[in-house]
Formats: structure tokens, C-alpha cells, sequence
């Protein structure tokens, strides 16, 4: 797949992922960038799973650029998510010992 298609599909997985996701878009360069990466790690998965990869702009890259931005997304929100569980935790202790 050539960068032209490549980049398209990113553009249109990242704006779908928002509608998806209910989120605010960050911006046209953030969509593609989470589209062009999901579209990579979705390649990725399917050949690894011994499935064909992406082979053009069809329906079937659109479906697995948008199976690895899902995923791609979820560990993000995952991992922003668990930092400020952890922050929130750091403060607690930090009170706490400050009473001691």
C-alpha cells in the first residue's frame, strides 16, 4: 500500500474512531496519526494471525485500521487512565504521612 492511500485511511479511520468513541476531536493531524498507527498495528495483528493484510482502500484495510486504532486507543485511555490512579494515590500517601 502506497503513503497516498495509507494517509487517507488514516484520516478517515481517526474521524471515525471519534464518532466512535464520543470524543472531542483533538485536531486533523492527531485523527491521522491515530488512524495511520492503528492501521499499522491492525496490518500488524492480521498478518501475524496468518490473515491477509491491507490491500488497498477498501473496506477490509478501513476494518482492520479501525480494529487496531480501537485498540490502540483503548490502551492508551488504559494507560493515562492507571497514571492518574496512580497520582491520585502518590497524594494520598503524601497526606497521610504528612499527618503522621
Amino acid at each position: 500500500m502506497s503513503l497516498f492511500p495509507l494517509i487517507v485511511l488514516g484520516l478517515i479511520t481517526g474521524f471515525i474512531i471519534n464518532k466512535i468513541l464520543n470524543t472531542i476531536s483533538q485536531g486533523m493531524v492527531l485523527d491521522v496519526i491515530f488512524g495511520l498507527l492503528g492501521a499499522l498495528i491492525g496490518r500488524w495483528v492480521f498478518i501475524s494471525l496468518g490473515w491477509e493484510g491491507m490491500s488497498g482502500l477498501n473496506l477490509y484495510s478501513l476494518f482492520i485500521a479501525l480494529a487496531g486504532a480501537v485498540s490502540l486507543i483503548v490502551i492508551f485511555r488504559a494507560s493515562l487512565g492507571a497514571l492518574f490512579l496512580l497520582r491520585i494515590y502518590r497524594e494520598l500517601v503524601r497526606r497521610r504521612l504528612d499527618r503522621v
